[in-house]
């Protein structure tokens, strides 16, 4: 469950800012082991896998997402 809410807060920080996603990730990966998963995850990206709002969040941002996938397309 977790790797599934990781990579939804991933996708919404790539979405609000692509350049800057890139550099956290190569910085994140290129850290190796050194710290916790948990530590270095709210290191570079700033996600707490240990907040309770996190699933909230999570929910949140994927009923957005879904929701502009189900509207209507527009008549042509």
């Amino acid at each position: 469950m977790y790797s599934g809410l990781l990579s939804l807060k991933l996708f919404e920080s790539y979405q609000r800012d692509p350049a800057a996603f890139g550099a956290r990730y190569v910085a994140l990966i290129s850290s190796g082991y050194r710290a916790a998963p948990t530590v270095a995850v709210r290191q570079a990206f700033g996600i707490d896998l240990e907040d309770p709002h996190l699933l909230d969040e999570t929910t949140a941002f994927l009923k957005a997402r879904l929701e502009v996938y189900a509207a209507p397309l527009p008549e042509r």
